[in-house]
């Protein structure tokens, strides 16, 4: 491995590790912690906690696209390192309509009033 790979390596680990402290120190979406307003991915944390104790039902409940945030980081993290990759249009597209499903989720539960996943218990 080259000097620049090494570096590019550690410092997506870098991140991956700033991002999981923060959240576990702090234990609250940064999005509603600095500006005070839930966001599209709020109740992920919780959700991965409840499936970790193997309550899905809660975790579906905190957010119903939980399943689909880690191996999205982690092919994120890691395509630059994999031999055989997805192409960058399918690429786009995978993450395009995770985007949306992310959004719908989120208006959907505004409009349905279903906010009890989006307010820290």
């Amino acid at each position: 491995m080259d000097k620049e790979r090494v570096l590019k390596f550690s410092l997506n680990h870098l991140w991956i590790l700033v991002i999981f402290l923060f959240l576990v120190f702090i234990y609250e979406c940064p999005i509603r912690y600095f500006l005070k307003i839930p966001c599209p991915g709020c109740g992920i944390t919780r959700a991965h906690l409840a499936a970790l104790r193997l309550d899905f039902k809660k975790a579906l409940g905190y957010h119903p696209l939980f399943f689909a945030v880690a191996p999205t980081v982690i092919y994120a993290v890691w395509c630059t390192n994999l031999k055989k990759r997805l192409s960058e249009k399918t690429e786009k597209i995978i993450f395009t309509l995770l985007l949306i499903l992310f959004v719908l989720v989120y208006v959907y539960r505004l409009l349905s009033g279903d906010l009890t996943a989006l307010t820290i218990k």
